[in-house]
């Protein structure tokens, strides 16, 4: 249930961020997806752990993807952050990229 991953999106993000297991870092980033994320719910830390993230050609393409969809979740609020965003998604352009990547960043970038 929603609300009840919503009660542990502290832990979530800070699990996310710091573990160095894969299959655990996809999971918690799953499960905050799923999440809404309103104004007052940005997480520098998080934001800045899915800009970097999604740039990285080591990160697996489900990492990348879901790093994608929830900075685009948090940014969605701030005009300057979707901006950076914006830049960010275009300079994708040059990594390596998954089809799954290819398609959440080019419909991210039609919602820009």
């Amino acid at each position: 249930d929603n609300v009840h991953i919503a009660a542990h999106r502290d832990e979530l993000v800070q699990l996310a961020i710091s573990t160095a297991e894969v299959s655990l870092r996809r999971l918690s980033l799953a499960l905050l997806e799923r999440l809404e994320w309103g104004k007052d719910d940005v997480r520098t830390d998080l934001l800045d752990f899915c800009l970097q993230c999604m740039m990285q050609n080591d990160e697996p393409y489900g990492i990348r993807a879901l790093c994608v969809k929830l900075a685009y979740m948090q940014c969605r609020h701030y005009s300057e952050l979707l901006d950076e965003l914006k830049q960010s998604l275009l300079m994708m352009e040059h990594t390596e990229m998954g089809q799954g990547v290819k398609h959440i960043r080019n419909k991210i970038l039609r919602k820009l």
